[in-house]
């Protein structure tokens, strides 16, 4: 019954692919800054074209663009600001600048196409509770599930919560 997804770090699409699959009128949402990743995901992603719509950008809490460092592999990464990381610590050489949208203003652009939103995907390196954290009551209302690559025990309001792994998953209430 999974119709809408946003998801935040696709990396290569996987979990993307997955959602594709489960229906034939899924709509996926993707976020993705990372080049390597973004030229994967597209050819992960074939015959798939007309029920995503890709956007090359990270989200965040701040919009505008930003420092970020990834390694070769593309599988990590993260925003960086004033020489710094920001997140999870990790360090590399490779420092790109990339685009960063508010969270919020990206799911309200999808609540503008759709009723609701039935999972919002969040794997972006460390980040994931200042992304929670910044949700408006008025949109988490319209989101059914949340996915979250978190160690944190971050409530949200209105969702109930159970941890498996390094995700939690967050279901309205």
């Amino acid at each position: 019954d999974i119709s809408v997804v946003v998801d935040f770090g696709s990396n290569i699409g996987i979990s993307a692919l997955y959602f594709l699959t489960r229906n034939q009128s899924t709509q996926v949402y993707l976020f993705e800054p990372v080049p390597r990743n973004i030229e994967r995901l597209r050819e992960n992603l074939k015959g798939y074209e007309k029920r995503y719509e890709l956007t090359e950008c990270a989200i965040g809490v701040d919009e505008g663009e930003f420092d970020f460092s990834c390694e070769d592999t593309g599988r990590y990464g993260e925003l960086i600001k004033k020489g710094a990381a920001n997140f999870s610590g990790m360090s590399s050489n490779k420092v790109i600048t990339v685009k960063v949208l508010l969270a919020n203003h990206v799911l309200s652009e999808v609540l503008g196409k759709h009723q609701s939103i039935d999972i919002v995907k969040i794997d972006v390196e460390g980040y994931e509770n200042k992304i929670l954290g910044s949700i408006k009551s008025e949109i988490l209302s319209r989101i059914n599930r949340i996915y979250a690559e978190t160690e944190g025990s971050q409530e949200i309001s209105g969702f109930s919560r159970e941890r498996y792994g390094g995700l939690t998953r967050y279901y309205r209430i």
